[in-house]
């Protein structure tokens, strides 16, 4: 039997934090509301995750999701995607993340 070629995606925890942030201030929603929606006792976890210094659990990335109407991978960002987003500057780099999301939501809506 041939072997299946693997592919192997490292999480990128700075962009998903980037992401994560777009996702709250988009959705209209403060640390503190994102804070009482997941019963966390202080809001350090969800400032650590928009800073990229931990990723969120599995539990609170699915109710973060349940909560901004999208999958959970959504979320996350690969390194690959960073690599692309990495070699543009100023207002385009900022453009491509937001662009990112944007494709995380369509498709989200389109599989509807």
């Amino acid at each position: 039997m041939a072997e299946a070629k693997r592919i192997c995606f490292d999480i990128d925890k700075e962009l998903s934090g980037l992401l994560l942030r777009i996702y709250i201030r988009n959705g209209g929603y403060s640390v503190r509301q994102i804070q009482e929606y997941l019963y966390l006792s202080c809001p350090q976890p969800i400032y650590r995750w928009m800073r990229g210094a931990i990723l969120p659990s599995v539990g609170h990335l699915y109710s973060l999701s349940r909560l901004f109407g999208c999958h959970m991978e959504d979320l996350l960002a690969i390194r690959q995607e960073r690599a692309v987003i990495e070699k543009l500057v100023g207002l385009r780099r900022v453009l491509a993340i937001y662009w990112l999301w944007v494709c995380r939501r369509r498709r989200f809506f389109e599989g509807i």
